[in-house]
């Protein structure tokens, strides 16, 4: 277990799982609006409940992949933002479980098909590597430009310096991409979906 880091206003530290619900809550707030979750998710005034259930089946799999849900929060405790990092072997299992197609079905619907379509494609523009993922990563609205993001994005980064293994990552959201280049991030393939799904970048960072 990592220990919490203390810059001058700011705290970062493991996640719970008692926090994966504020997290969950978080997160789907702070990617309500982004490309792929307002495609997924086209009914406005349901998205953000359908994002949070999502998030929060994807922290508890980052919670049971050794440690992977990273929070921000002020020196007074308050949560201020969240990362999901998941531990990714390969090879990649072929084809989703029972399990994972019923979960498929109560996320997305008729479009479940093509939720596992487009992972499986994204995947293809990674290297076949085992390597630390970030599923998520947001702040609060009324924190933003307070660099919380950075430090989120800067203590999952030392977790891969000490695995001595890559991060990978995908965005749909084409103003991120600059953001990720500036800890070193390279792009790898850039995903553009039939069907009007969003165009996705896939981005690789070697430690």
């Amino acid at each position: 277990m990592r220990a919490e880091r203390q810059p001058s206003h700011r705290i970062v530290r493991p996640g719970t799982p008692g926090d994966i619900p504020i997290v969950a809550r978080l997160l789907a707030r702070a990617l309500e609006d982004d490309p792929l979750s307002r495609w997924w998710f086209p009914v406005a005034s349901r998205r953000q409940a359908q994002v949070e259930r999502l998030i929060a089946s994807s922290a508890w799999d980052a919670y049971r992949r050794n440690d992977g849900i990273d929070i921000a929060t002020d020196t007074a405790g308050v949560m201020t933002g969240a990362a999901l990092w998941q531990s990714t072997q390969y090879p990649w299992r072929v084809g989703p479980s029972f399990e994972q197609r019923v979960q498929g079905w109560r996320m997305f619907g008729r479009r479940a098909r093509m939720a596992t379509e487009q992972a499986h494609a994204v995947a293809a523009l990674h290297a076949p590597e085992h390597h630390w993922h970030l599923t998520s990563l947001g702040t609060r609205a009324d924190m933003r430009g307070l660099h919380y993001g950075r430090e989120l994005l800067e203590w999952g980064l030392e977790r891969c310096h000490a695995d001595r293994l890559p991060a990978h990552l995908e965005t749909s959201n084409g103003d991120n991409v600059a953001f990720y280049e500036k800890f070193g991030f390279e792009t790898t393939g850039v995903l553009d979906p039939p069907g009007g799904r969003p165009r996705t970048w896939a981005m690789r960072y070697e430690p």
